[in-house]
């Protein structure tokens, strides 16, 4: 039966029970749709977690008979913990929620370790942290309980391209090694103007869901929105946040405000330092008429080269599987490189 879903939803002849999921094409919101199909076939629970951490039809095979508590918003979430490599570490954007970078797996050599970074208080509730630097040790704490030693290679997007710089500098004053610093269209000045008595709620949050998914058009204003009816439109766009649960919509509205208040307000870029070594910049051309400007900012703070990649797309699409695979193709050339 899991070889019939695979191959349903990769739109395959027929998938083996060695087959791995994203090396046959599937992504993120591939992978929502194969765990919504088991759900239902299979009447368990499952997570797109238990996806990425089994992405054959033996391994999820496995998983569903001996069952999980995995959550998939744990702070630190394993998208591919086994190889022999250096690990890629990956910095969620504001949103915290980091799924997204599951579009890696399938360009990143097979050989590197993929661990995405969460925001705290998603998969249960815990003290938020008060400041970007108390959040950047907490990630670097737990980048170094997998990996002790570098070198390391991180990659963030948004928010978190600044937390994978800030991570970067930190471990380069430990003596540690950076190998790849990627940077997904993050400009180190990020406006903080507005966000000290920001708060969202419920409502808050549904509405930034559709946008995020593209789907903000489906929204009568005159309308409150209502869970179940976001889950239908994102689940009918083949979104991977169509995941989510009912409990996570207070969670993302407590993290939100936190975000927004203790982390992006208080933030100055003088936070940064500077990195040593050269940083990959990625740009969302679709939101930038100057790449060389967004390159520009990131001068003062970089040590060497800024290398810029411009892909075509805005910036809320760049997990998208079109832009995150061109994405893929340059982190592994940069892997490939430094070997």
């Amino acid at each position: 039966m899991l070889c019939g879903l695979f191959a349903e939803v990769l739109s395959l002849p027929r998938v083996g029970v060695d087959d791995n999921f994203f090396d046959l094409g599937g992504h993120s919101l591939l992978a929502t749709r194969v765990i919504s199909r088991a759900r239902a076939a299979f009447g368990v629970r499952l997570s797109v977690r238990s996806l990425l951490e089994n992405p054959t039809v033996a391994a999820l095979a496995a998983e569903l008979t001996a069952g999980s508590d995995h959550d998939p918003f744990d702070v630190l979430l394993p998208l591919r913990p086994g190889g022999s490599k250096p690990g890629v570490f990956c910095l969620h954007p504001g949103a915290g929620i980091g799924w997204g970078y599951s579009g890696l797996l399938r360009h990143v050599p097979a050989d590197h370790p993929i661990y995405a970074l969460q925001a705290r208080g998603l998969a249960r509730d815990e003290e938020l942290p008060s400041s970007i630097q108390e959040m950047a040790d907490d990630y670097l704490a737990r980048i170094r309980e997998v990996q002790p030693s570098g070198p390391y290679h991180l990659v963030g997007w948004s928010l978190g391209g600044i937390l994978a710089h800030m991570i970067a500098t930190r471990l380069q004053d430990a003596g540690e090694q950076v190998g790849v610093l990627a940077v997904l269209d993050t400009d180190p000045d990020i406006p903080s103007e507005g966000h000290a008595d920001l708060a969202y709620d419920e409502q808050d949050v549904l509405a930034t869901l559709l946008d995020l998914s593209g789907r903000a058009g489906d929204r009568d204003p005159a309308e409150p929105l209502e869970y179940e009816r976001v889950m239908e439109v994102l689940r009918a766009g083949d979104s991977a946040l169509a995941g989510l649960e009912k409990r996570h919509i207070g969670a993302l509205a407590r993290v939100g405000t936190n975000m927004s208040r203790s982390i992006i307000h208080p933030y100055d870029p003088a936070l940064l330092g500077v990195v040593r070594g050269d940083v990959m910049l990625t740009v969302a051309g679709r939101d930038h008429a100057s790449p060389q400007a967004m390159a520009a900012a990131w001068r003062p703070f970089v040590e060497g080269r800024v290398d810029i990649q411009v892909v075509d797309c805005g910036h809320n699409e760049l997990t998208r599987p079109g832009p995150i695979g061109e994405i893929g193709r340059a982190l592994a050339a940069q892997l490939r490189e430094l070997r």
